[in-house]
């Protein structure tokens, strides 16, 4: 009898607001027959999130008496509590571990019963507790995937989940080392960059609308996007045509807003709102220059798919940045402070047409190694190998 392959995959909350976590697991859902997806949060509404038809959502409802039953039968229950008490994470980071500890219970639960071939942990976090409540003598391959997040919060439960770990994946070459550090072990560590869909932007066409910029994130403190309206206003008297769209809701929009009105820029500045894809690559097809002056991001997909979009990116170097883009080259890393510099380089691309071989780069760039169907492939491959 066919044996059909199944996945396992555990998220935190699944939303509409991370297409990329969505692709992503869409693309993975073409090497297996079934999908089964755990959240540890309350989803979003299905209608809002679009899956391929052997991807599952399973939702679990906590019954209490049930919870009980399972806690005293666990083999792992009370382990795992004492590992959170007393570790040396934060008290705040400890109560949510707690309070996300009865769900991850739930899952294991139900993993321990139906073993998939893989069981694959999309955030290295919170997540680490579904497989450290996973039966010992359990046959499925475990693979965590250890990212940007999961190093701001470097959870005892991360480190102790990875000994348990048949591969740990890691979207950047630069993170290897601190993951080895922060285990202290030889792990198998692989880079495998998150991708684009690339066949998303094939109905798109290219009108690019000179002196137009624009920035995609979520508007809150750590994505400095007051630093990209304060920088634009000074780009708005050299270039008094130029125009601004950020793309993105959070809670500094309104902060933005008054900053935007401040400054009298409101004629030039546009806010859009959270807008699905085709309408956002509608944007960046039609848009000159990407600001992104982020103080914490790793490599993040924005920067990719303006890069694919034909846009100058202009990027303030965080983490990783030099991987995706090389300076001058396919892009600019540019400190945010620097106005004046940032308004050179950005005359220099509007004054030269030699600067279209920037664009030419960094659409090689995406396509070489930020594409999701070959660097899904690759996943594959390696966990196939284990």
């Amino acid at each position: 009898m066919f044996k059909k392959k199944t996945c396992a995959i555990i998220g935190i909350k699944s939303t509409i607001i991370s297409p990329f976590e969505i692709s992503e697991i869409n693309e993975i859902s073409k090497y297996y027959d079934i999908i089964d997806l755990f959240y540890l949060r309350k989803n979003s509404p299905e209608g809002n999130v679009k899956y391929n038809s052997n991807v599952k959502i399973n939702d679990l409802k906590i019954n209490f008496f049930y919870l009980i039953k399972l806690i005293f039968h666990s083999e792992n229950f009370f382990q795992t509590l004492k590992l959170i008490i007393n570790s040396n994470d934060k008290i705040s980071e400890k109560i949510k571990q707690l309070a996300l500890l009865p769900k991850a219970i739930l899952i294991s639960e139900k993993i321990n019963n139906n073993p998939p071939e893989l069981v694959y942990l999309f955030w290295g976090h919170y997540p680490s507790l579904v497989v450290l409540n996973l039966k010992k003598n359990l046959k499925s391959k475990i693979i965590i995937f250890l990212g940007a997040y999961d190093f701001r919060k470097k959870l005892e439960i991360s480190k102790h989940a990875s000994l348990k770990s048949n591969l740990i994946f890691t979207h950047s070459k630069k993170r290897v080392l601190q993951i080895k550090k922060f285990f202290g072990y030889k792990s198998k560590i692989i880079v495998n960059y998150r991708g684009l869909d690339i066949d998303e932007f094939k109905n798109n066409t290219f009108n690019k609308k000179k002196y137009t910029f624009c920035a995609a994130s979520v508007l809150e403190k750590h994505k400095n996007v007051e630093a990209i309206i304060n920088n634009f206003f000074y780009i708005k008297k050299k270039f008094p045509k130029s125009k601004l769209f950020i793309i993105g809701t959070g809670s500094q929009e309104s902060i933005l807003k008054r900053m935007v009105s401040n400054l009298k820029l409101k004629k030039s500045v546009k806010f859009t709102g959270w807008l699905p894809k085709k309408k956002l690559y509608n944007i960046l097809s039609n848009t000159q220059f990407f600001l992104h002056f982020s103080k914490v991001d790793i490599i993040p997909n924005s920067i990719k798919e303006a890069m694919y979009s034909k846009c100058f990116v202009l990027s303030s170097k965080t983490f990783a940045i030099e991987e995706i883009i090389n300076h001058s080259k396919n892009g600019f890393i540019v400190n945010p402070k620097k106005i004046d510099k940032n308004i050179e380089i950005i005359e220099y691309c509007i004054k030269n047409k030699s600067t279209k071989s920037i664009i030419k780069n960094a659409r090689k760039k995406i396509i070489k190694d930020f594409n999701i169907k070959k660097n899904i492939k690759f996943f594959y491959k390696c966990v196939s190998n284990i």
